[in-house]
Parts: C-alpha cells; structure tokens; sequence
C-alpha cells in the first residue's frame, strides 16, 4: 500500500507534525508519496524534500491507494477536488 499525504504547508505546526508522521511512516517502512506543495513551505524544520517522492496535487491520487490530507476543511476539499476522478480510500 501506498500512503498520499496532503499537507496544508502554510500552517507551521503541521510541518512538525508532518516531519514526526514521515519518520514513524518510515520506521513501519510503509510507502508514501507527498504532495508538491511542501516546496512552497518555509522550511525552518530543514526538511532535504529531495529525498521524498512528490507529484502534484493532481497526479497524488493517481500514485497512491489512500490519501492522508493534513489541514483543515479547505485543505481537505482542496484534496478532494484534485482526486475527484480516482477511486481509494480517504481518511
């Protein structure tokens, strides 16, 4: 299984916490896939994105069995709209 995660990069305590959810999806050696998007971030956690697999919003869905979207509602709906013609499961 491959794990899509969508974070909402704006919002600073989601990084953290994006940064502790990578590390524990990792050591579970679960696959996952990120979102472009977090190369927009200011990147204060130092985070190398290069060592991660990213697609665009639009292609996340498409390389992934489940998608994880970490935010709020709009970031949420913003998930949902880009994955609307894919079927897998949401959480």
């Amino acid at each position: 299984m491959i794990v899509g995660i969508t974070p909402n990069y704006q919002k600073k305590e989601i990084l953290q916490f994006l940064k502790e959810f990578i590390q524990k999806l990792s050591e579970a050696e679960i696959q996952f896939v990120l979102s472009n998007s977090v190369l927009k971030a200011e990147n204060e956690l130092e985070i190398n994105w290069n060592n991660f697999t990213l697609f665009s919003d639009e292609e996340l869905s498409k390389n992934c069995d489940v998608v994880i979207s970490i935010g709020g509602d709009g970031t949420l709906l913003h998930t949902a709209y880009h994955s609307r013609f894919n079927s897998f499961g949401w959480c």
